[in-house]
């Protein structure tokens, strides 16, 4: 059973930055091979100033800062993530992401309900590392099993995390109410088990002794609780949006691949 959820940040949770931003430029300033560049912002917690100081670029930190300042201030979630992450409140969750640091304290100030923040430039290993996943079961103090690895990136966020023991959903955001549907689907069974039992049943005037007209309290159908209306239409999905993506992965399970307009920078996703 899913006890606990892990999210990634830009591309599932908050819309993309262009490509070509401050750590991009500095990239190539550096003259660095970009494989080494990249590991090196993605894996260390130094800022951007810092990291132009390391390579003699001083003179750029100004306007590099700036050109991120721009683009941290652009940052936003996508319309559909307030009210999942308010639904997923049912279940711890944590935020899981291969970042460069200056992107962090943006992630934490729109995402503030996480149960904790597992970036690859704070705990030195960037996805998909099975250490940076083996950070997000202890932060969520579950065993993999019991964890849902939900992100728009195939490699990272569902071979990955299926290859640690979690289980994983792809979800691309071309697909209208994707994301929601399957915050829904996991948050639900958490309803269900705690609805409140049915009441006993009580005998209605004038039946025959010995064989009492049961009443069903209200909102039961054959001794069920029914589900709630409200999970009902916030998780479904128009006709015509009901690809196989839907369905969930395990370790077991094939995972669904589809086309996605994931930003491909080298620090974040």
């Amino acid at each position: 059973m899913i006890r606990g959820l892990a999210f990634d940040a830009f591309g599932t949770l908050l819309k993309p930055v262009p490509v070509n931003g401050a750590y991009g430029q500095l990239a190539v300033l550096s003259g660095m091979d970009a494989g080494k560049f990249r590991q090196l912002a993605l894996t260390e917690d130094v800022g951007l100033r810092a990291l132009a100081d390391r390579f003699g670029l001083s003179g750029h930190a100004d306007g590099l800062e700036s050109e991120l300042n721009l683009h941290l201030g652009a940052c936003e979630l996508f319309s559909d993530v307030p009210l999942a992450l308010e639904m997923a409140s049912a279940l711890p969750f944590v935020v899981c992401s291969n970042l460069a640091t200056g992107y962090c304290g943006t992630v934490r100030r729109l995402v503030p309900a996480a149960a904790g923040y597992v970036f690859s430039c704070e705990v030195g290993h960037a996805k998909p590392d099975p250490a940076i996943y083996r950070e997000v079961s202890e932060r969520l103090a579950l065993p993999p099993e019991e964890i849902l690895f939900v992100g728009d990136t195939p490699r990272m966020d569902v071979e990955g995390p299926i290859a640690f023991g979690m289980a994983a959903r792809l979800v691309s955001r071309e697909i209208a109410f994707l994301f929601l549907t399957v915050v829904t689907g996991c948050v639900f069974p958490v309803f269900q088990n705690h609805s409140v039992s049915p009441a006993p049943a009580k005998e209605a005037v004038g039946t025959v002794p010995g064989r009492p007209k049961l009443h069903k309290p209200d909102g039961l159908r054959g001794g069920l609780p029914r589900r709630n209306p409200t999970l009902r239409a916030a998780g479904s999905v128009p006709a015509g949006h009901r690809p196989s993506l839907l369905r969930a992965t395990g370790r077991r399970g094939n995972h669904a691949v589809a086309g996605t307009s994931h930003i491909d920078t080298i620090f974040l996703s």
